[in-house]
């Protein structure tokens, strides 16, 4: 049996030959390879979206119609040593 070491040597290996072939393809050819491979997506998953476009299938991006404003957040003043506090200091008490 592999050690877990040498299982996570071949699955960050996996991983990485993965993420650099598929950082070589489009967008459409991730999705029509997702698509092709039952084991991934079932045909009628792939069928029910070619003919039921959702919006979370869609790609848009549109630029912000208004700017951002600012966030104004509330100055919150330092805490006042000469007030007593929810949780006192505790204080040692030595026995003699």
């Amino acid at each position: 049996m592999a050690s877990v070491n040498t299982l996570l040597t071949r699955i960050v290996g996996f991983t990485g030959v993965l993420d650099q072939e598929l950082k070589k393809l489009t967008a459409q050819q991730v999705t029509n390879m997702i698509r092709s491979k039952p084991e991934i997506m079932p045909p009628e998953w792939a069928q029910d979206l070619a003919r039921n476009p959702i919006p979370e299938t869609k790609l848009n991006a549109q630029p912000m119609q208004h700017p951002q404003q600012p966030v104004q957040f509330p100055v919150i003043p330092p805490p006042n040593p000469f007030l007593p506090s929810v949780n006192p200091p505790q204080t040692q008490i030595s026995e003699p």
